[in-house]
């Protein structure tokens, strides 16, 4: 059984005209889906890199590409209350029609120093689980696809009686599989036909031959050559991945999705 192929976006960049070129030359590949993220900023080598805020990005992937699906992986259900984001999403969805895949987390740690610059509360772990179960519920039935991102039990339950799909992000193939089979128990449990959760994964992929070395010493990176980067791809597939979506470390660069179509894709069919 073969995946459906996704590429995550440059967001954190100054100018968005950076992240709309990469997402028009996946879409003019067979690249299946192109990701965004939902951050307020990220710290870099030069300390505060600026981030493309989640809504307006959607909005331009909507007009500037034709064919690919797109979306947050993930949209933070604490950052906004549930109803703003279903208005964001459903404009979206009016805009470019069967397209949009409104993927959506609670949030983590790592991302308290985001919220604690902005002035915005990180809230205790149920308070973020209770924005995501809220989000998601509000998000159901509106015409397009949701997922859930995220690892603990309730957040699989979650995904289990509510969502359209489930994320693993950056797991290794066996991680994953057991992920996913926690996730088939939770389906049973909510009742819900088998398969009614789709499950994807997304992780870190370097995509440029002469940084595999530097790469393969971290990780949370997949690095070539291109075999071993597709044997561990198509073990993801194995254990259940229904979407393989590729982060590139450098992900302003426009041919990404010509490579992945060219060098990983016929060694996943």
């Amino acid at each position: 059984m073969t995946a459906a192929l996704g590429l995550t976006l440059p967001t954190f960049v100054d100018d968005p005209e950076v992240l709309v070129d990469v997402a028009r030359a996946a879409d003019a590949t067979a690249i299946d889906g192109v990701f965004t993220f939902d951050h307020l900023y990220r710290i870099g080598s030069h300390g505060h890199d600026p981030a493309l805020a989640l809504e307006p990005v959607l909005g331009a992937l909507a007009v500037e590409t034709q064919r690919v699906a797109f979306g947050p992986l993930v949209a933070r259900a604490t950052l906004r209350r549930p109803p703003s984001l279903r208005a964001a999403l459903d404009t979206v969805h009016r805009i470019a029609p069967g397209r949009l895949i409104a993927g959506v987390g609670a949030g983590d740690r790592l991302s308290d120093p985001e919220n604690e610059m902005f002035g915005l509360p990180t809230g205790r772990v149920s308070v973020r689980l209770s924005a995501l179960g809220a989000t998601v519920g509000l998000l159901r039935g509106r015409g397009y696809p949701v997922w859930v991102g995220g690892r603990s039990s309730r957040i699989l339950g979650t995904a289990a009686a509510l969502a359209d799909g489930w994320n693993g992000w950056n797991l290794s193939p066996g991680a994953f599989r057991l992920e996913v089979d926690r996730l088939t128990e939770a389906v049973h449990a909510a009742q819900r036909r088998e398969g009614a959760v789709v499950a994807t994964w997304g992780g870190l992929v370097e995509l440029r031959p002469s940084k595999w070395d530097e790469a393969r010493e971290r990780p949370d990176v997949l690095a070539g050559p291109w075999e071993r980067m597709a044997e561990t791809l198509r073990h993801l597939v194995d254990g259940g991945a229904r979407w393989l979506i590729l982060a590139p470390i450098a992900s302003s660069d426009p041919e990404n999705a010509e490579v992945v179509m060219r060098e990983l894709a016929p060694l996943l069919s």
